[in-house]
């Protein structure tokens, strides 16, 4: 897929970006889309018709293999999202789960225990197996990661959740599926986060620039990551900054709401400040500076026509790749949101203002109980979190808000007003990934989320009056 580039400030340039891909130097083991499946064996699956399966178990129907770990959320939201499909299409197609341990330092989190809680608690009708190997055999690059095999035993597609939907199985049974851009032959154009964007070839064609920044429709193929706000705060792991160097700005798909939050906004943390005593000291500063519940998370639109707000990160569209660099001498976080801010007023043209008002917000509050339950006995702080399980030691309410934050997503902010001033300890256990599973498990312990208001610095963006 091509990509437009609209170049701004200083070095103003267009042009397309081609499809040049280096190819996978080793043909041997490559994995093929539209070729046939690779074979495998399931032992010990459970909830289906036998305990041992294999690829030709399965001749003569559809399946999708769904590769999940306990790495993150968004993997044991992809079941609730299967099941729902499985219920859909019924003998149609078979969607199958196949989870994977993780091993940390500290222990081992057990797959099949984390899928019996949430299956007990969506009441899933799924089957499920696990293994170690089976997801490098497929060569998943990250989880959830789905494999598409028709019922001739031919590997239709390689895909992340998002294209898992009811429009794309219908496109699947009727032998109509087709991901181009996701052919494994081809690998990403290089390139590294610690280069400015297309210097010496790095994400495309070499520019020479003095000074410049870039605004461009997201690249499919070509990949950045960044926080969600400005910072010249440089890792004390790695020693590099968040956004590559610390005279840049660099994303890619990104929506043009998350654009305007990152040169309006704060340049502190936006999710909830963390508390990392004694693990990470040297990022304990960083981490417990937050504008969560401070500033409204997303901008208030007040448009006759909000359209390019609208969002669609797997097509693409209204998904904004940008480019910033600035004079290092001279570079600060103050400097690089002016430059981003005119950037914006001259290709958008909105009329942008901060304002106080009393935005929406979860209250987590705590009854009397929970004063005396939640009182630390003084042990050395620490916290372990899996997708199912909170233990927290010796932190602020704080820390637990982050934890809460981290696992259910929740769109509106939580404020603390528990009362509770010292540190707490706490244990949660459950569909922790389930905003009614949190709460149910919260109010065993004292606390509740409740509905309330909250006053809040609010990015507002509009039409020019003149």
């Amino acid at each position: 897929m091509g990509m437009k580039w609209i170049g701004l400030a200083c070095a103003f340039v267009i042009f397309a970006f081609g499809q040049t891909t280096a190819q996978v130097k080793d043909e041997s083991t490559l994995l093929r889309v539209g070729a046939s499946s690779p074979d495998f064996t399931l032992n010990n699956v459970e909830y289906f018709r036998k305990r041992e399966l294999s690829l030709s178990d399965f001749r003569g129907q559809h399946l999708i293999l769904n590769f999940w770990d306990l790495s993150c959320s968004s993997c044991i939201k992809s079941l609730h999202k299967v099941d729902s499909l499985q219920r859909k299409f019924g003998n149609q197609i078979q969607f199958f789960p196949i989870g994977r341990d993780l091993f940390t330092k500290r222990q081992t989190l057990s797959a099949r225990d984390a899928f019996e809680k949430y299956r007990k608690h969506w009441d899933l009708r799924l089957p499920s197996a696990y293994s170690q190997s089976l997801s490098g055999q497929f060569q998943a690059p990250y989880t959830p990661y789905f494999a598409w095999i028709d019922e001739k035993g031919i590997l239709v597609a390689l895909t992340s959740t998002a294209e898992v939907n009811e429009r794309n199985v219908k496109l699947f049974l009727d032998g109509k599926l087709s991901f181009d851009s996701r052919d494994t032959d081809q690998i990403e154009i290089p390139y590294d986060s610690e280069k400015p964007l297309l210097l010496a070839g790095n994400g495309g064609e070499d520019s020479v620039f003095l000074f410049r920044s870039i605004l461009a429709e997201r690249n499919l193929r070509s990949r950045m990551s960044a926080p969600g706000f400005i910072t010249t705060f440089v890792n004390p792991f790695s020693g590099r900054p968040f956004h590559g160097a610390t005279n840049m700005v660099q994303v890619n798909g990104a929506s043009l709401g998350s654009l305007y939050m990152m040169a309006y906004g704060d340049t502190v943390l936006q999710s909830p400040a963390s508390y990392f005593p004694n693990r990470f000291p040297t990022l304990e500063n960083f981490y417990a500076t937050s504008s969560y519940g401070k500033w409204w998370p997303r901008p208030l639109l007040e448009l006759r026509d909000s359209s390019l707000f609208d969002f669609d990160p797997v097509a693409g569209i209204h998904s904004y790749a940008y480019s910033l660099c600035v004079p290092p001498d001279r570079a600060s976080a103050a400097l690089l949101q002016r430059a981003m801010q005119r950037d914006l007023d001259i290709y958008f043209g909105y009329h942008v203002s901060i304002q106080t008002r009393s935005m929406p917000c979860w209250n987590l509050v705590a009854d009397s109980k929970a004063h005396k339950l939640l009182r630390t006995s003084g042990q050395k702080a620490d916290w372990n979190v899996t997708m199912s399980e909170i233990k927290l030691m010796n932190v602020p309410v704080y820390g637990l808000i982050a934890r809460i934050h981290q696992l259910i997503s929740p769109t509106l902010p939580i404020i603390d007003r528990t009362g509770i001033a010292g540190h707490i300890d706490i244990e949660l256990s459950g569909a922790l990934l389930d905003f009614d599973g949190m709460q149910k498990e919260l109010q065993a312990k004292g606390l509740y989320l409740e509905r309330g208001r909250q006053e809040m610095r609010v990015i507002v963006i509009s039409h020019r009056t003149n």
